[in-house]
């Protein structure tokens, strides 16, 4: 539940920061340093 509320959070602030522009780029498809892929949150 704080995770869900923490990632909600912060899209909010970086959305309402955005003067013109907001570009918000996936890295599916990319691995982290051990190897694991990331993953989109639930709510992008």
């Amino acid at each position: 539940m704080h995770q869900d509320y923490v990632a909600r959070r912060l899209l909010y602030v970086i959305s309402s920061r955005a003067k013109k522009h907001l570009y918000l780029i996936s890295e599916c498809g990319h691995k982290t340093a051990r190897g694991a892929s990331y993953r989109p949150t639930r709510q992008l």
